[in-house]
Formats: C-alpha cells, sequence, structure tokens
C-alpha cells in the first residue's frame, strides 16, 4: 500500500469512527432528554393529585431523572432568554425553576407527627352477647396510656392489683414488655408508647417495687438500640427509654437475639446460663417445636420465660409474678397477611435451634400452641399509631401511615381480627404498584379463608388451636365489644 492510500485509508477509518460516535453521542441525548420529559409527565399525573405518592419507588425514581433533565436540558437554554431578554423565554424560565423547585421539595417530603391522621371510620361495638373486650385509644401519639388505662377501668378490666381489686400487675412484679424490636423506624414498636406504659406501671397505687424488662428475639436482625426509632424523637430507642428509669427503678432490656443460638437447660436442673430450652417434639396439631428464653435481668432477677422467676434460695420458681405484656406493630406481612398481636410472639422462640419449625408454623397455628404452653400474655397492647397495608412487616418512614389509634384486650384473635378490618383495609391505597411479590390486599383480609398463608386462613387455625387449650377467643364480630375514647 503506498503512502498516499494508507492516509486515505486512516482518514477514512477516523471519519467513519467520528461518525459513529456522533450518532452515539444523539442516540444518548435524546434517550436521556425522552427519559426526563416521560418522567416528569408520569410525575405530574401520577403526584399531582395525590403528592404523598410522592413517596412510591417508582414516583422517587421519576423524580430523580426529572430534576436531572430539568438541570440539563432546560434550564440551560431557558437560562439564555436572561441574556436575550426575551420575554417569552424569561417567563418560561421563571415557570421552569418554579416547577423544578416543587418538584425538589415534594420528592424530599418526608410525613411528620403533625400530618392528618387517616380518616378511619372507627365505632364502638355494644354487644350484649359479648366474650371479647376491645379497648381502643383514638388520636394518640404514644403518650396517653393512662387514658387508655382508665376505659380499661371504666369496664372493669383492673391494670393494678391491689387490696381492693384483683388487676393485672402487682407492685413486686417482674413485668416483660414483649415488643417488636425486628425492624428501625416504623416497624418496631413505638418507644413513646413503650415509655408511657412503663410510667404507669412504675405510678402503681401501692408503689412500685418490681421490674420490668424489655424484650424481643429479632431473630438475628432486631435491635434495642435502633439510631432511628419509631417515636416522636427517632433517636429514642428502647434502650434510652430504659435508661431514662434508672434513677428510681428498674428497668432494663434484653435481646434475646444474642442467646438464641445456644441451648440450655431449666434451673431447677442446675443450669444457671442464659440460652433457650428446646422442648422435645412437634405439636401434634401445629407442628410447632416449643422453645422459650431463660436469662438474668441486668438486676440478677432469673427469668425462665414459661415457669417465672426462679429463687435461687429456694430452688423454685415464683411462677405467677412473672407477667407478659404484649406489644406489636399493627401492619402488613409479605407471607403471613398480617402481623399483630398472634404474630408478634415469634419473637419468642429459637428459630436456629429448631430449624426454622416456629415461622414455618404460623401458618398452622403454632404461635397460639406457644403462647398456651409457655405463658399467656396478661395484656396485649396493639400499636397501631402508624401502619403499613402495603410493604410490611419493615416499614420505613415514608411508606407509615398515621392512625394515631391504640388497641388493647385479653383476647389476642379478637384484637387482630377487628385491627385488621378496621385498620388495615381500610388504610389500603388501591394504586399502589410496590407491593411485595406474591402479597395482595386481600391477603390481610381476616375473612379470606380460601388462601394458604393469608391471615384469615391462619386465623381460623390458631382460633381452634386456642380452644382446643381451653380458651374462649373469638372473632366473631357479635360477640366482640369495643370500648373506645
Amino acid at each position: 500500500m503506498s503512502k498516499e492510500q494508507e492516509f486515505s485509508f486512516h482518514q477514512g477509518a477516523q471519519k467513519a469512527q467520528t461518525w459513529g460516535d456522533i450518532m452515539k453521542k444523539k442516540f444518548s441525548f435524546l434517550f436521556y432528554f425522552l427519559l426526563g420529559f416521560l418522567s416528569f409527565v408520569w410525575l405530574i399525573l401520577r403526584s399531582g393529585t395525590k403528592p404523598s405518592r410522592i413517596n412510591y419507588p417508582c414516583q422517587k425514581m421519576a423524580a430523580i431523572y426529572t430534576k436531572q433533565w430539568f438541570g440539563i436540558f432546560l434550564l440551560p437554554v431557558l437560562g439564555l432568554g436572561f441574556f436575550k431578554k426575551n420575554k417569552k423565554t424569561i417567563f418560561l424560565a421563571v415557570s421552569a425553576i418554579f416547577l423544578f423547585s416543587l418538584i425538589f421539595l415534594l420528592s424530599n417530603f418526608q410525613k411528620t407527627e403533625a400530618e392528618d391522621p387517616l380518616p378511619l371510620q372507627i365505632t364502638s361495638y355494644q354487644n350484649t352477647n359479648t366474650s371479647s373486650d376491645i379497648f381502643v385509644l383514638k388520636n394518640t401519639d404514644g403518650d396517653e396510656v393512662a387514658d387508655l388505662i382508665s376505659i380499661m377501668e371504666e369496664e372493669g378490666f383492673f391494670f393494678y392489683k391491689t387490696e381492693t381489686s384483683q388487676g393485672l400487675i402487682g407492685k413486686d412484679d417482674v413485668v416483660l414488655l414483649k415488643v417488636n424490636a425486628q425492624w428501625p423506624e416504623r416497624g418496631g414498636t413505638n418507644t413513646d408508647l413503650v415509655k408511657s406504659l412503663i410510667t404507669q406501671i412504675c405510678d402503681h397505687p401501692l408503689g412500685f417495687e418490681g421490674e420490668i424488662i424489655i424484650a424481643d428475639n429479632g431473630q438475628g436482625r432486631g435491635s434495642l438500640s435502633w439510631k432511628r426509632s419509631n417515636a416522636k424523637d427517632i433517636s429514642q430507642s428502647m434502650e434510652k427509654v430504659a435508661e431514662y428509669f434508672k434513677e428510681d427503678y428498674k428497668v432494663s432490656t434484653y435481646l434475646w437475639d444474642e442467646i438464641r443460638e445456644k441451648e440450655v437447660d431449666e434451673y431447677e436442673k442446675g443450669d444457671m446460663e442464659d440460652g433457650y430450652i428446646v422442648e422435645d417434639g412437634e405439636d401434634e396439631d401445629t407442628g410447632i417445636i416449643i422453645s422459650y428464653p431463660k436469662f438474668k435481668s441486668r438486676f440478677g432477677t432469673f427469668v425462665s420465660f414459661k415457669k417465672g422467676i426462679f429463687d435461687e434460695d429456694k430452688g423454685d420458681y415464683e411462677k405467677d409474678r412473672l407477667k407478659i405484656i404484649n406489644m406489636p406493630v399493627l401492619k402488613s406481612h409479605s407471607i403471613y397477611g398480617t402481623t399483630g398481636a398472634i404474630k408478634n410472639y415469634m419473637g419468642v422462640p429459637a428459630n436456629e435451634l429448631t430449624g426454622r419449625n416456629p415461622h414455618n408454623s404460623v401458618g398452622s397455628g403454632g404461635m397460639a400452641t406457644l403462647m398456651t404452653m409457655t405463658r399467656m400474655p396478661v395484656l396485649h397492647i396493639v400499636d397501631a399509631i402508624w401502619t403499613n397495608p402495603h410493604t410490611g412487616p419493615s416499614s420505613s418512614y415514608e411508606d407509615a401511615l398515621m392512625t394515631r389509634t391504640v388497641l388493647a384486650g385479653a383476647d389476642p384473635v379478637a384484637l387482630d381480627f377487628w385491627g385488621a378490618k378496621n385498620i388495615l383495609l381500610p388504610s389500603v391505597d388501591p394504586d399502589r404498584e410496590d407491593f411485595k411479590s406474591g402479597f395482595t390486599p386481600d391477603m390481610m383480609d381476616p375473612d379470606n379463608l380460601q388462601k394458604r398463608r393469608a391471615f384469615g386462613y391462619w386465623l381460623e387455625l390458631t382460633l381452634s388451636e386456642f380452644r382446643r387449650n381451653g380458651y374462649n377467643f373469638t372473632k366473631d364480630p357479635e360477640k366482640i365489644k369495643v370500648h373506645m375514647k
């Protein structure tokens, strides 16, 4: 090849390469321009009529592309209008800047405590053929447990045990608050609610001389010191709540995650180590293998979740001195439809020591077996101040919906049935597009008896197991009496 031919060949290749680069750049320009423009249109159509939709994942991505489109393509062009003093272009530029600012503010929008709660239609039931009472506290941010106790005691359901009333909590009891500590943000039990309850326990009319323990097994993902908690002050963790009372009362925490893989024997057998008791065999009706924690509290108290408070000197248990208050969050669950008072007991057993047997047994009524064969809570306080009917059981600040409602009672079936029917299902946004795989809103329906693992399906099995073990719980609306304030 001559020098002239070689030069001509290289020149042609360079032109071809340049032409290819130009086409790629034009295609990229057009692609990103259309992506930004269509994202802007989508954002206006979807969130324009309902700004809270800006928190949906698809809308968040659309907001990002829209801001990039404004910044890269639109503002530089419109900005030339200021230099050319074109009034029409200046007007368009100002309008574009306004829209850009509005989208920026909306896309950084988060729910605050001042947000209006969902307008739920919650009314009292005054049935005469009552077998279960539910106590409902509305318009609460968690600080009004005193009002909840007042509602209970007006109906003869006494919280304090005194010389004149056979209430729930005695002055020297060990009260274990079984919270949900598996999730941060709105997924865990409201710490303002826990703090308010502890305050009321400590205000026992006879003077409280006992102990309070905040506990949970998050099955390896739990924490009692989340930096982003469910509270007005999001830095207020369960640990900080316990710390608040340290000067005057025995209040502590215990994260059972730390002992969930350690199998031990009961205290009466001479084993004083913290760990889990695993009983032999599966339950013949629900298939669950019973397991439960035993541990020494921060104040030196030996606690067996099943058998009670162990007295080293006597070598025996004070069974009735240990009181459990179950404090779940009412929300959707991607596997089991609804999680509340019943499902919250999954924070008691050891999943690892039993091959995930307890979690698999939820759908066959295993939590009822666990409650009745270990220790039944004296009270369930269901936290529905913020709920999530869409993407549970985890729940971010953005995904949670405020209802400002707390439920309480002794019947976990009635509480979960009523909560799902009157709070979760009415809170569903049918326009949501980010439900977890396989989850549909009807999975939360307590009347859904057709789908396996739907809440209604396993609630029926759970109720049957409770009744086999002597507990006359109900999910019949005609047998539930609702008292509210």
